[in-house]
């Protein structure tokens, strides 16, 4: 089994999206912040989303949400937005615990546009902590996807062309982990075990088309 895990509202709608280009060895899981009307306050729940069925159930909240996905002791392929704090701050804290567990955690990070300032900043050093316990980092810039689409580009057609980059890089990073290939992986990743990831393929291969090419050798 593997578990793709979608955080925050970018993460939660790229992660519904990829699921039916996925094995059906996948299964989807969101962290979401809920209101807790009654009691006024925010609640991070974990909800657990069923190919074939349109509402998500949902399982439990807050650290038993953590402690849920990693009893069971599965590689997890986080995809997620950086810049917000639920995005931000859930995945940091799901990587720590799953790193502390020798669990394997893939990140998947769509990072802001230039123009959404003080997010940025709050993504660059999420980032650098990130670093410290993920297997692997792979970032997906905003900025890169509308400067190869093109400014006339409309946004929902821009992010659909997003989800299904992510879902390649995501196939390509699940064909390392099935076929035992940690070592190849740290090769393409460098020491940082971070990639920029484009957003097409070009004529000249970079950092980004080798790794995937290789991967689906």
């Amino acid at each position: 089994m593997s578990i793709l895990v979608g955080i925050g509202g970018c993460g939660r709608n790229t992660a519904e999206k990829m699921l039916a280009r996925l094995p059906s060895e996948f299964d989807l899981y969101t962290f979401d912040q809920i209101i807790d009307i009654p009691r006024g306050i925010s609640v991070l729940q974990l909800f657990q989303n069923l190919k074939g069925v349109s509402e998500p159930k949902m399982l439990c909240a807050e650290q038993a949400a953590y402690d849920y996905l990693l009893g069971m002791d599965s590689p997890l392929y986080i995809v997620v937005g950086f810049g917000r704090s639920t995005g931000t701050n859930v995945s940091l804290t799901l990587a720590k615990e799953a790193h502390a567990r020798g669990i394997p955690v893939y990140c998947f990070v769509m990072t802001p546009f230039a123009f959404e300032g003080r997010e940025n900043e709050i993504a660059k050093a999420a980032l650098i902590r990130l670093g410290l316990y993920a297997t692997a980092i792979l970032t997906f810039s905003n900025d890169l996807l509308m400067d190869v689409l093109g400014s006339s580009a409309k946004l929902g057609a821009a992010f659909s062309t997003q989800c299904v980059w992510v879902t390649r890089a995501l196939l390509a990073i699940h064909a390392y982990q099935e076929r035992g290939e940690a070592a190849l992986l740290t090769e393409h990743l460098g020491p940082n075990r971070r990639i920029e990831m484009g957003v097409v393929f070009t004529t000249t291969p970079s950092s980004a088309c080798a790794f995937l090419n290789a991967a689906h050798k």
